[in-house]
């Protein structure tokens, strides 16, 4: 076990778990070492508020190797009793600048450089797991696809379990048991059709949790799905793939116990850019 200093950047939407109830993918890169972190389990909605980072917060934490996820960069938190938020590292500027000497650790030229580079040949090795791959400004289109509003059965179940857990659990915060609710489904799942820096076409399922809450939100704000996913659609499209901006993607395996290489983006980042000429080029 070692304790490490993780830079947390990713943060997806919760799923149904067997075994945790809910299960949030956490990431960060350690700024230390510079080599990136999959952290797990991060009970994110169930431990207490001052250890729920924000995205750029720096967070110590006990970590170690597990047998049961050969990644490279995935640990287990020992003990979310001894996790500490550090600092903040803010924008600064409209660049970015005290952020910017984390914006290629991991960068990618293209995704299929990180889909190659993944896995060996053999289906046996993983190579890197989460990567960082720039977008082309001005190429993005977000789709919506329409799925029921309520968990089926075996999901349900599964979230209950969340519940439970947290309300047998001594040590909890009462106000936190008190305002629990059970995870709401969002009414789309989100895909991210872009191109790399290489001209390629590619599209990913979007899980950074950012924009399902975002979509949820605008729901409730709205009254229309429809309405909510115009939105969601604005910030990515206008905003986050702007021309005067750099959008990075950071991409991340998923499905790792069947050994393929599946990818979606589990984060983001999209400082204002410096030249034309920045990292590879456009």
């Amino acid at each position: 076990m070692a304790v490490e200093r993780i830079l947390m950047l990713v943060k997806t939407y919760p799923s149904p778990s067997g075994k945790y109830g809910e299960i949030v993918c956490t990431a960060g890169i350690n700024i230390d070492t510079l080599e990136w972190r999959r952290v797990f389990p991060y009970p994110f909605r169930t431990v207490d508020e001052d250890v729920r980072f924000d995205k750029w917060d720096v967070v110590e934490m006990p970590l170690e190797r597990t047998n049961n996820d050969k990644c490279p960069e995935s640990r287990r938190l020992t003990d979310v009793n001894a996790i500490r938020v550090l600092e903040h590292i803010a924008v600064g500027d409209n660049f970015w600048t005290p952020r910017a000497p984390y914006f290629g650790v991991g960068l990618a030229k293209s995704v299929d450089e990180v889909l190659q580079q993944m896995l060996s040949e053999d289906r046996q090795t993983w190579g890197p797991t989460i990567r960082i791959v720039r977008a082309k400004p001005g190429t993005a289109r977000l789709i919506g696809e329409p799925q029921e509003a309520t968990w089926d059965a075996e999901q349900q179940a599964k979230l209950n379990r969340a519940k439970e857990n947290l309300e047998q659990d001594m040590f909890a915060d009462p106000e936190l048991v008190k305002h629990f609710r059970t995870l709401e489904r969002p009414p789309f799942s989100l895909r991210l059709e872009f191109q790399d820096l290489l001209g390629k076409t590619h599209s990913l399922l979007l899980m950074d949790w950012e924009f399902p809450r975002l979509l949820l939100r605008e729901l409730k704000s709205k009254g229309s799905k429809e309405a909510a996913l115009e939105n969601v659609r604005f910030k990515v499209e206008q905003q986050i793939f702007a021309a005067h901006r750099e959008p990075h993607l950071i991409l991340g395996g998923i499905n790792h116990g069947y050994m393929q290489r599946q990818i979606g983006i589990i984060g983001h980042f999209s400082p204002q850019a410096r030249n034309q000429d920045s990292f590879f080029g456009t």
